[in-house]
């Protein structure tokens, strides 16, 4: 992983876990996009804060959340949007065939009818268009801090993942409802699996806002820019040299590539 890199996700995402994840989806997600030639237009599933996309493009045609205070928040300070929508992307109000590009960063883990959001995206994109989405695979509960059936799901409930598959049965699932030429590219191995767990379990602990991840971002934030700059320097190199050696263990997270016929 380039320290440059693990850098831009320190300075976009502050905490060192959440920060080491998304360098890895972005590592990908360039190769992705530089490579593959993805046209617009583009529509964005659960776009959240808009960080990841705002990264990756210019401009995204529509970008839809069913959180009301994710809109709320993207329209007052939107530069990566055409349009912001609060939609339930399992019923989506586009009609069919208007997008050449759909993407989803690591979204559909968290939606339980997530066979909906796949039709859905499904219907929306035009023939030749692509649907572009990363997850956690469910190799990654191999390689956290512990073996334990009670950690593994605790931490599938801080983590709100109520999808977890393999590769192949991700595949299985985009072919069902019309998908073909559908690539997995897997981005996160179970060593990084298990360096992300060791970073990010104990910024998890608390209560709703009162987590040690909220404490982490107050003290980042009161920081001076220059203090900010020099951590995250220091973090990124030292992130950089532990992942020096990569790919061991199984996949733990991939970005998956579906093309609609």
């Amino acid at each position: 992983m380039k320290e440059e890199l693990l850098f831009q996700a320190l300075s976009t995402y502050v905490i060192p876990s959440q920060s080491l994840w998304r360098a890895f989806e972005l590592q990908a997600a360039t190769s992705i996009r530089d490579s593959r030639g993805l046209e617009e237009p583009i529509l964005e599933i659960g776009c959240g804060d808009g960080m990841f996309a705002s990264l990756l493009f210019e401009k995204v045609s529509d970008g839809i959340d069913i959180n009301p205070k994710c809109i709320e928040r993207q329209r007052s300070c939107n530069h990566a949007y055409g349009e912001l929508h609060c939609m339930n992307a399992c019923d989506m109000s586009f009609p069919d065939d208007k997008y050449m590009l759909a993407i989803a960063n690591c979204v559909i883990e968290h939606i339980e009818e997530y066979e909906k959001v796949i039709a859905e995206t499904h219907r929306v994109l035009r023939p030749g268009g692509k649907f572009v989405f990363t997850v956690p695979l469910s190799g990654m509960n191999n390689y956290l801090l512990s073996s334990s059936p009670c950690y593994i799901n605790m931490r599938q409930r801080q983590l709100n993942h109520l999808n977890l598959f393999t590769g192949d049965e991700w595949v299985t699932k985009l072919k069902k409802q019309g998908f073909e030429n559908i690539d997995v590219i897997p981005y996160l191995y179970g060593r990084e699996c298990r360096l992300w767990d060791l970073l990010d379990a104990p910024v998890c602990f608390g209560y709703k806002r009162y987590k040690v991840a909220s404490a982490y971002l107050l003290l980042y934030r009161i920081m001076p820019p220059a203090l900010q700059n020099i951590l995250n320097k220091a973090l990124a190199g030292a992130l950089s040299l532990l992942l020096r050696n990569r790919r061991s263990g199984d996949p733990c997270a991939a970005l998956i590539v579906a093309e609609k016929g």
